[in-house]
């Protein structure tokens, strides 16, 4: 005698399909910020059981070359180590057995370009440090990590070194720093000019006399406006009185300058 149970048709068995699990974006400069960054990166992509997509962003904004040259030496001072991010990143993880892929992207700005990589992937999450390499705002806390905040609709991690704990977070990468050692970052010819022959304080005279020019006519039309009243008001035409013709013609003469500068510094200094 048969069942009612074995005469129902019985629904088949649905496949259950594996999800690959999300990925960690880590955005690395190979600052110390950065490594320790790296770190936690790789610390978090074990735990998960998940994979790493390290992005360097290289952000080309017009500068010029003497601003170009002290803000890689102060990048330098500030960061006290200089290395490929992406390489020791990769060798990073792979001796903790986590899977990295690479990406280096030439043209910025940061924060887009890195958000734009975490929109095109199954993104878990955003790990950073506490400072970037482009731009005198940027060494501090608030510019890169501040806006990444801001602007990204997945979490963000924002990794810190700081000078009071320094030496206690020396200890805590001294294994990626081992590994950093093996990946120095090439030197920018700017960086190596600058620490041959900077010249700052002939650049600094040279500034000077420029804003000089400037500021002989501004002061003059000062004294003229508070030392002889009566003739700074006199109508010299259509109802203006000499101080505001005075004033106008500071425009043109700081525009003049301005540009005159820009071209004899140009070919003193950057030819």
């Amino acid at each position: 005698m048969e069942h009612k149970d074995d005469m129902e048709p019985k629904e088949p068995k649905k496949e259950i399909k594996k999800t690959q699990p999300k990925k960690i974006i880590l955005a690395t400069d190979g600052s110390m910020p950065a490594l320790m960054a790296t770190k936690k990166a790789v610390e978090l992509a074990v735990l998960m059981n998940t994979s790493i997509i390290a992005v360097a962003v290289e952000e080309d904004t017009p500068q010029m070359e003497l601003e170009k040259r002290e803000e890689e030496l102060a990048e330098e001072q500030y960061r006290l180590i200089h290395v490929d991010g992406l390489k020791v990143a990769e060798e990073y993880a792979k001796q903790k057995g986590v899977k990295i892929e690479t990406r280096n992207i030439v043209d910025g700005p940061i924060v887009g370009a890195i958000l734009d990589v975490a929109k095109h992937e199954e993104t878990a999450m955003i790990v950073l440090g506490n400072s970037g390499r482009s731009g005198w705002e940027k060494l501090s806390l608030g510019s890169v990590a501040e806006s990444m905040v801001n602007h990204s609709t997945f979490p963000v991690l924002v990794t810190k070194v700081t000078t009071d704990g320094y030496e206690e977070d020396i200890r805590y990468l001294d294994d990626i720093l081992s590994i950093a050692k093996s990946f120095p970052a090439e030197v920018k010819k700017a960086v190596e000019k600058v620490l041959e022959a900077p010249d700052i304080k002939g650049r600094l005279r040279f500034s000077l006399k420029y804003l000089a020019l400037f500021l002989v006519p501004y002061f003059g039309l000062a004294g003229v406006n508070s030392l002889y009243k009566d003739f700074a008001m006199t109508e010299v035409f259509a109802g203006l009185s000499v101080a505001v013709v005075g004033a106008f013609l500071l425009y043109p003469i700081a525009w003049t300058l301005g540009l005159a500068f820009n071209k004899a510094y140009e070919s003193k200094y950057e030819a």
